[in-house]
């Protein structure tokens, strides 16, 4: 998104519930002294493999086609299985 100049102010509640990603071992950002600490590990080949859906949604935001609310819908867990359910 930055590349792309879009800001994105997310608002996470319920921060302690949530599940924290990294591509660095647990052990490097504890040795940091961070308070906040990854839980699992993002898989970069997953996201090579998404390089062009990813660029397609960042695209589809910049021109307006889409908003950033409707995005992070259709990105919810919650969401995405009720929208899979009704649109097998």
């Amino acid at each position: 998104m930055y590349f792309l100049d879009i800001f994105n102010a997310s608002r996470l509640m319920d921060l302690s519930d949530r599940v924290l990603y990294s591509f660095e071992p647990f052990k490097k950002h504890a040795a940091l002294g961070y308070q906040l600490l990854p839980t699992k590990y993002l898989d970069k080949d997953e996201i090579i493999d998404s390089w062009d859906d990813i660029l397609r949604l960042m695209v589809s935001l910049k021109l307006g086609k889409t908003s950033a609310y409707q995005v992070f819908k259709r990105l919810n867990r919650q969401a995405f299985l009720s929208y899979a359910k009704q649109n097998s």
